[in-house]
């Protein structure tokens, strides 16, 4: 009977290769934290590029992966250790051979995860920790980096309707009213004139002044601003409506991203498949 979640028999053997050789990083993290740990990152380096080198080397079969975590799973549970699903796998393996706190797992586990976001290869992984300035600022790169994509996406996205919305001759006024010539007579003909204004919590606006001039810079700001809005009620009208077909773009492109990231396997993901 054949099985495509059955874990092969090379699978298991390959998966077991790994589970030896981070065994063994499992006691060099022992004596790294006896003997090194208060004086020299250089240990730590070393164990985290071991630690990279094979889930890298588990990622390359999916199987083995697979393989690879429930063992670290299994292992961990008998210990007392609770695995939630949504763990990635990369930060199961960290956890397995620091058998640390979820904070100091997960600082190690952005670092790596930084590393793989800009591909770096594990022969040359301290020597990156280095050149970023260590652990923390790496931590620092791929959680800004994690943000900014994801609004780079809602942005674009939701652009497309930014800009049918503000081309429409059907467009929707929400006030008319007169303004000094020169206020606007260096926006005349631009694509937009801006305006200063305070607003309350209510929704009441006050407009002050026109401003006397056109950035471009600041009109691709306001739509950046304006797409990312319409992208966020959007998502929140998905909870009532989730066939819409903007935030379903959205929430489709993320998933195609996670699933062909590395860095973005759970536990959860990888045992139900």
């Amino acid at each position: 009977m054949t099985n495509k979640n059955k874990v092969s028999a090379d699978s298991l053997a390959a998966a077991e290769t790994v589970m030896i050789s981070v065994n063994k990083l499992v006691q060099q993290r022992e004596q790294f934290e006896q003997n090194e740990y208060a004086r020299s990152n250089a240990c730590l380096y070393e164990i985290l590029s071991g630690i990279y080198s094979n889930y890298q080397e588990a990622s390359a079969d999916r199987r083995r992966l697979t393989a690879v975590v429930k063992a670290m799973k299994n292992a961990l549970t008998e210990q007392g250790s609770r695995v939630q699903s949504n763990t990635r796998a990369l930060g199961l393996f960290v956890r397995y051979v620091f058998r640390t706190d979820r904070q100091r797992a997960y600082n190690y586990t952005c670092a790596l995860q930084a590393a793989l976001a800009a591909n770096i290869p594990s022969v040359n992984l301290e020597q990156y920790f280095v050149d970023q300035g260590g652990l923390e600022e790496c931590k620092k790169q791929f959680v800004k980096s994690e943000k900014t994509i994801s609004k780079q996406q809602k942005i674009s996205e939701a652009m497309p309707q930014v800009n049918e919305y503000l081309h429409s001759v059907d467009i929707s006024v929400i006030a008319e009213f007169d303004v000094p010539p020169a206020s606007v007579a260096k926006s005349v003909g631009e694509e937009f004139t801006f305006l200063l204004a305070k607003a309350d919590s209510n929704g009441h606006v006050q407009v002050i002044s026109a401003v006397p001039a056109f950035s471009k810079k600041f009109a691709k700001w306001a739509k950046q601003e304006l797409a990312l809005f319409l992208s966020e009620q959007q998502e929140i009208e998905n909870i009532k409506a989730v066939d819409d077909r903007y935030s379903q773009a959205i929430t489709n492109a993320a998933k195609q991203a996670k699933e062909n990231s590395l860095a973005s396997e759970t536990v959860g993901e990888l045992l139900a498949a």
